[in-house]
């Protein structure tokens, strides 16, 4: 039986994509907290 889950000594490739989708997650986590944070 092999063993299954995430192997952490892989090689990763990161493309433009992977950075565009992490920067619109960011921007977006901050929009939610200052929405939040302003709106009364």
């Amino acid at each position: 039986m092999s063993r299954m889950g995430l192997n952490p000594f892989r090689e990763q490739r990161r493309t433009l994509a992977d950075l565009a989708m992490m920067v619109a997650a960011i921007v977006a986590a901050i929009a939610v907290v200052a929405w939040a944070l302003l709106s009364n």
